[in-house]
Protein backbone atom coordinates (compact mmCIF):
# COMPACT_ATOMS: atom_id res chain seq x y z
CA UNK A 1 0.00 0.00 0.00
CA UNK A 2 1.43 3.20 -0.89
CA UNK A 3 1.52 6.29 1.72
CA UNK A 4 0.03 9.78 1.13
CA UNK A 5 1.90 12.73 1.89
CA UNK A 6 -0.60 15.16 3.23
CA UNK A 7 -1.51 18.47 1.45
CA UNK A 8 0.89 21.33 3.11
CA UNK A 9 1.21 25.01 2.38
CA UNK A 10 3.62 24.44 -0.31
CA UNK A 11 1.60 22.89 -2.21
CA UNK A 12 2.50 19.55 -2.59
CA UNK A 13 -1.22 18.72 -2.44
CA UNK A 14 -1.96 14.64 -2.78
CA UNK A 15 1.40 12.88 -3.45
CA UNK A 16 2.47 10.02 -3.03
CA UNK A 17 5.89 9.81 -0.84
CA UNK A 18 8.15 8.42 -3.56
CA UNK A 19 6.23 10.82 -6.24
CA UNK A 20 7.54 13.68 -3.83
CA UNK A 21 11.01 12.41 -3.40
CA UNK A 22 11.48 11.62 -7.25
CA UNK A 23 10.75 15.61 -7.21
CA UNK A 24 13.00 16.09 -5.05
CA UNK A 25 15.36 14.21 -6.06
CA UNK A 26 15.18 15.44 -9.44
CA UNK A 27 15.20 19.14 -8.41
CA UNK A 28 18.91 18.56 -6.90
CA UNK A 29 20.77 17.74 -9.61
CA UNK A 30 19.43 21.08 -11.57
CA UNK A 31 20.31 22.80 -8.28
CA UNK A 32 24.38 22.31 -8.90
CA UNK A 33 26.01 25.17 -9.99
CA UNK A 34 27.76 25.22 -13.53
CA UNK A 35 30.49 28.03 -11.99
CA UNK A 36 32.18 28.24 -8.87
CA UNK A 37 31.33 30.41 -6.41
CA UNK A 38 33.80 32.95 -5.00
CA UNK A 39 32.52 33.34 -1.37
CA UNK A 40 32.83 29.35 -1.11
CA UNK A 41 36.60 29.23 -1.92
CA UNK A 42 38.67 28.84 0.87
CA UNK A 43 42.43 28.23 1.31
CA UNK A 44 41.96 25.01 3.24
CA UNK A 45 39.07 23.39 1.33
CA UNK A 46 40.05 19.56 2.34
CA UNK A 47 38.16 20.94 5.86
CA UNK A 48 34.78 22.79 6.45
CA UNK A 49 33.07 23.74 9.43
CA UNK A 50 29.64 22.77 10.04
CA UNK A 51 26.85 24.95 11.87
CA UNK A 52 24.46 22.28 12.41
CA UNK A 53 20.93 22.67 13.62
CA UNK A 54 18.36 20.14 14.51
CA UNK A 55 14.81 21.31 15.95
CA UNK A 56 13.67 19.45 19.39
CA UNK A 57 10.11 18.32 17.62
CA UNK A 58 12.42 16.12 14.94
CA UNK A 59 12.09 12.75 16.82
CA UNK A 60 14.87 11.28 14.74
CA UNK A 61 19.07 11.93 15.08
CA UNK A 62 20.74 12.99 11.42
CA UNK A 63 23.92 14.55 12.26
CA UNK A 64 25.06 11.47 11.42
CA UNK A 65 23.92 12.44 7.82
CA UNK A 66 26.22 15.71 7.64
CA UNK A 67 29.03 13.50 8.72
CA UNK A 68 28.30 10.69 6.10
CA UNK A 69 28.02 13.34 3.19
CA UNK A 70 32.05 15.38 4.64
CA UNK A 71 33.17 11.81 4.75
CA UNK A 72 31.85 11.05 1.34
CA UNK A 73 33.41 14.18 -0.10
CA UNK A 74 36.62 13.80 1.19
CA UNK A 75 36.00 16.89 3.75
CA UNK A 76 37.58 16.78 7.57
CA UNK A 77 34.98 18.29 9.84
CA UNK A 78 36.71 21.64 11.08
CA UNK A 79 36.27 21.43 14.79
CA UNK A 80 36.89 25.72 15.04
CA UNK A 81 35.45 28.36 13.28
CA UNK A 82 37.23 31.72 12.67
CA UNK A 83 35.68 35.32 11.11
CA UNK A 84 35.31 35.26 7.63
CA UNK A 85 35.95 31.57 7.29
CA UNK A 86 32.71 29.94 4.93
CA UNK A 87 30.58 27.71 7.26
CA UNK A 88 28.13 25.25 6.04
CA UNK A 89 24.62 25.95 7.74
CA UNK A 90 22.54 22.88 8.31
CA UNK A 91 19.33 23.58 10.50
CA UNK A 92 16.48 20.67 10.46
CA UNK A 93 12.99 22.10 12.00
CA UNK A 94 9.54 19.60 12.40
CA UNK A 95 6.52 20.35 12.98
CA UNK A 96 3.66 18.08 13.70
CA UNK A 97 0.59 19.28 12.22
CA UNK A 98 -2.72 18.09 14.39
CA UNK A 99 -4.37 16.21 11.66
CA UNK A 100 -1.34 14.24 10.15
CA UNK A 101 0.71 10.93 11.21
CA UNK A 102 3.72 12.49 9.62
CA UNK A 103 5.88 16.11 10.13
CA UNK A 104 6.54 18.97 8.12
CA UNK A 105 10.16 19.35 7.63
CA UNK A 106 12.19 22.44 6.74
CA UNK A 107 15.72 21.42 5.64
CA UNK A 108 17.91 24.22 5.52
CA UNK A 109 20.64 24.35 4.01
CA UNK A 110 23.63 27.17 2.70
CA UNK A 111 26.94 28.47 2.85
CA UNK A 112 27.70 31.36 4.53
CA UNK A 113 30.48 33.50 6.66
CA UNK A 114 30.25 35.67 9.79
CA UNK A 115 31.98 39.08 9.33
CA UNK A 116 32.93 42.25 11.32
CA UNK A 117 31.27 45.45 10.78
CA UNK A 118 33.72 47.89 9.19
CA UNK A 119 34.44 51.04 11.60
CA UNK A 120 31.81 53.93 11.62
CA UNK A 121 29.34 51.14 10.43
CA UNK A 122 25.49 51.59 12.51
CA UNK A 123 26.21 47.89 14.13
CA UNK A 124 29.30 47.95 15.52
CA UNK A 125 29.10 44.23 16.14
CA UNK A 126 29.78 41.22 14.43
CA UNK A 127 27.28 40.42 11.74
CA UNK A 128 26.16 37.46 9.28
CA UNK A 129 26.31 37.26 5.44
CA UNK A 130 24.44 34.59 4.53
CA UNK A 131 24.87 33.53 0.54
CA UNK A 132 21.33 33.73 -1.29
CA UNK A 133 22.17 30.02 -3.15
CA UNK A 134 20.57 27.84 -0.72
CA UNK A 135 19.89 24.19 -1.08
CA UNK A 136 16.79 23.55 0.88
CA UNK A 137 13.53 22.37 1.25
CA UNK A 138 9.93 22.42 2.52
CA UNK A 139 8.35 19.04 2.62
CA UNK A 140 5.84 16.42 4.66
CA UNK A 141 6.85 13.14 6.07
CA UNK A 142 5.06 9.70 5.57
CA UNK A 143 3.92 8.38 8.93
CA UNK A 144 6.61 6.27 10.52
CA UNK A 145 10.03 4.65 9.92
CA UNK A 146 9.64 5.53 6.48
CA UNK A 147 9.40 9.20 7.31
CA UNK A 148 12.76 9.01 9.05
CA UNK A 149 13.80 7.16 5.87
CA UNK A 150 12.59 10.47 3.53
CA UNK A 151 14.37 12.61 5.61
CA UNK A 152 17.42 10.79 5.73
CA UNK A 153 17.71 10.59 2.18
CA UNK A 154 16.57 14.26 0.94
CA UNK A 155 18.58 15.68 3.59
CA UNK A 156 21.66 13.51 2.23
CA UNK A 157 20.66 14.75 -1.12
CA UNK A 158 20.63 18.55 -0.23
CA UNK A 159 23.64 18.68 1.67
CA UNK A 160 25.12 16.39 -1.77
CA UNK A 161 24.45 18.98 -3.93
CA UNK A 162 25.93 21.70 -1.62
CA UNK A 163 28.58 20.06 -1.41
CA UNK A 164 29.60 19.89 -5.05
CA UNK A 165 29.18 23.22 -5.42
CA UNK A 166 31.72 23.70 -3.07
CA UNK A 167 33.96 20.92 -4.49
CA UNK A 168 33.94 22.99 -7.85
CA UNK A 169 34.88 26.07 -6.04
CA UNK A 170 37.95 24.71 -4.90
CA UNK A 171 39.08 22.22 -6.81
CA UNK A 172 39.72 21.46 -10.73
CA UNK A 173 36.77 19.59 -10.94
Amino acid sequence: EESVVNKTATGFGALTASALLAMVLSSAAARVDAQPREYMKKTSPDELYVSFFQGPQCPWPLEHVVDGALVRSRIRRKPLWSFGETILFVDVNCMRPQSASGFVVHLGVSFGSFVRAEAGAQRPFDVVEINPDRYSDLGTTPPGDSGRQFVESTLRERIDVALVDYLRANFDL
